[in-house]
């Protein structure tokens, strides 16, 4: 038997996007995998500045696209969706960044702001094309009333 690729919604009860994705991030990690993050250029700086300070008593190694060394960056955050410069295997997609080749990912994290009905209708589009695939686990969680995530799907 296949195993499945597992691709998991993460609606957003608002467009703060930074804390879920370190905590994410720190999870992959802490299971031994590598992470990239696809984000636009302008949420970078705030997204790095999540990976360093996420947890008080450690931070989150990561680098960007201007910067050298993503052979030993456990987290690389990029702008180019046709790259995975630190061969990882865990995929976030945020800002409706999609790689055209999801194949290349054994897992897939993709993160919507829910207060943006284009946010809302994209993901719901990528919810049907993505769960058609039989190979493909669609997964659905959202944030309840004290910021906590419930599996909803």
């Amino acid at each position: 038997m296949t195993e499945q690729r597992q691709i998991d919604f993460y609606h957003l009860k608002d467009e703060d996007l930074y804390a879920p994705v370190a905590m994410l991030s720190e999870k992959t990690v802490g299971i031994g995998q590598k992470m990239l993050i696809l984000s636009p250029a302008q949420h970078m700086d705030a997204i790095s500045e999540a990976l360093w300070t996420g947890k008080r008593e450690s931070f989150l190694a990561h680098g960007r696209d201007d910067e050298a060394g993503f052979e030993h960056a456990p987290v690389w955050l990029s702008a180019d969706v046709e790259k995975n410069p630190n061969e990882a295997q865990y995929v976030c997609l945020t800002s409706g960044l999609v790689p055209p080749d999801l194949t290349a990912f054994q897992r897939v994290f993709m993160l919507f702001d829910g207060t943006r009905d284009t946010a809302v209708a994209f993901a719901r589009s990528c919810w049907k094309d993505w769960s058609a695939d039989e190979g493909v686990r669609c997964r659905y969680f959202a944030q309840d009333e004290t910021g906590n995530w419930v599996k909803k799907a």
